[in-house]
C-alpha cells in the first residue's frame, strides 16, 4: 500500500508540476512515459506482456506523430489537436458544440472525424507493414494488436 501511495504521490507531483505557473512546462511525452513506467512496474506482469504493451503503444505514438505531421504540413494543427480525441473514443465534447467552436456544421465535423479515423487506420496499417517481413503477415499482426487493446 505504501508503494501505491508513493506512486500516487509521484503522479500527482508530475501533474502539479506541469500545471504550476512557475515550473517549466513538461512535455506530455515525458508524463506519458512516466505513467507507462508506473503502470508497468505496479503490476506483476510477465516481461513479454510488458514488451507487447510498450511495442503497441510505440506503434500508436508513431502513427499519431505521422498524422499530426500531415495536419501540420497543411496548416491545420489546431484541427488535429481538437479532433484527435475521437480516434481513441475519448471525445467528450458533443459534436454540435465542437462544430460551433470550429465554425463548421455538425455534418461537416462528422465527415472530418470519419476521414481522420480512416487516415489513422491507413497509417496504422502502413506502420505495421513496415515491421513485418512478409506483407501477408499484416492482417495477423493487426488482429494481434486488436487483442492487446484491452491491456493498453
Amino acid at each position: 500500500m505504501e508503494r501505491d501511495l508513493q506512486a500516487g504521490f509521484r503522479i500527482d507531483h508530475v501533474h502539479a508540476a506541469s500545471r504550476s505557473a512557475h515550473a517549466a512546462p513538461r512535455s506530455l511525452t515525458r508524463i506519458r512515459l512516466f505513467l507507462r513506467y508506473q503502470r508497468d512496474s505496479a503490476h506483476n506482469e510477465t516481461p513479454e506482456r510488458i514488451f507487447e504493451r510498450r511495442w503497441a503503444l510505440s506503434v500508436i505514438d508513431r502513427v499519431m506523430d505521422r498524422l499530426r505531421d500531415e495536419f501540420l504540413q497543411h496548416g491545420r494543427l489546431d484541427h488535429f489537436n481538437r479532433l484527435k480525441v475521437f480516434l481513441l473514443d475519448q471525445g467528450e465534447t458533443p459534436y454540435a458544440a465542437l462544430a460551433r467552436e470550429l465554425g463548421r456544421s455538425e455534418g461537416a465535423l462528422k465527415v472530418a472525424i470519419h476521414r481522420l479515423r480512416k487516415r489513422y487506420r491507413d497509417l496504422f496499417r502502413q506502420e505495421i507493414a513496415e515491421t513485418v517481413a512478409d506483407p501477408a503477415e499484416v492482417e495477423s499482426e493487426l488482429r494481434f494488436l486488436a487483442g492487446l487493446k484491452r491491456i493498453i
